[in-house]
């Protein structure tokens, strides 16, 4: 739901309800705007005992305001590369009286050491880019074009990132195309990260997995828990019980 009408908005931005814990996220109309795959995300991710969290590429800061809602106790931090999104954000944070637990920095993760201390975060999070800077048609807009596409840094320097933040046995939970799995499995062991907990995200239950939901541990021992697959909709516009669930704040 879109609210054009809050304090500190542009006319080319909305203000939108993420339908979870009151919380509302200042979007461009134009530019890149956030899908399921953020919540699903933050549903995701194993809270126990993340207490210093990092999300990288922030965008508007949905994800670092969803783990607000869902970590009571955590300190988060959010890494944008893109100024209008990283400024966004930040709009965000005070529309949501969230500057308290939340800080949001503008920088570009592939020189990370300049940024933040070496394993100084429990957990990790991201929504990266989904294509290879070859792969499809690459939007015009820049915005679009750097959320979706590996202009900025692909696959390789995010896992490379997550792994200098965290401390060992800390948590890196993402999510990638479904087909994009064995090739993230290599990135992850080349860099002693381990897989320990997959899901497959199908948009019907008759279907072929569209994402996969990953949790890696740093310099982690042991198999990987493979979870029951998440099923998006049970009918065409109908979402399944498990995302209502999560949208009311159940999942």
């Amino acid at each position: 739901m879109a609210d054009n009408n809050s304090a500190g908005t542009e006319a080319e931005e909305t203000v939108d309800d993420l339908l979870l814990g009151g919380l509302k996220v200042i979007q461009s109309r134009s530019g890149y705007r956030f899908s399921i795959d953020a919540v699903l995300l933050a549903n995701f991710i194993d809270a126990n005992q993340a207490i210093r969290v990092t999300d990288l590429g922030t965008g508007s800061g949905v994800i670092a305001l969803l783990l607000y809602w869902r970590l009571p106790y955590a300190q988060i931090t959010g890494i944008e590369i893109q100024p209008d999104m990283y400024n966004r954000a930040e709009r965000s944070l005070q529309l949501n009286h969230c500057t308290d637990r939340i800080r949001i920095m503008a920088g570009d993760i592939r020189h990370i050491d300049q940024l933040m201390a070496l394993e100084s975060m429990d957990l990790v999070v991201s929504n990266p880019p989904y294509y290879g800077c070859k792969e499809g048609k690459i939007s015009l807009n820049q915005e679009k074009a750097i959320a979706r596409h590996e202009i900025c840094m692909d696959l390789s320097d995010l896992i490379s990132a997550a792994r200098y933040l965290l401390k060992p046995q800390g948590r890196f939970a993402f999510i990638q195309p479904a087909r994009r799995l064995p090739s993230l499995q290599e990135i992850l062991a080349q860099q002693d990260m381990s897989l320990k907990r997959v899901r497959m995200v199908h948009s019907f239950r008759d279907r072929a997995p569209s994402m996969v939901l990953v949790e890696a541990e740093k310099e982690g021992t042991g198999p990987a828990v493979i979870l029951e697959p998440l099923v998006i909709y049970q009918s065409p516009g109908v979402y399944s019980e498990e995302i209502l669930q999560i949208y009311r704040g159940q999942g």
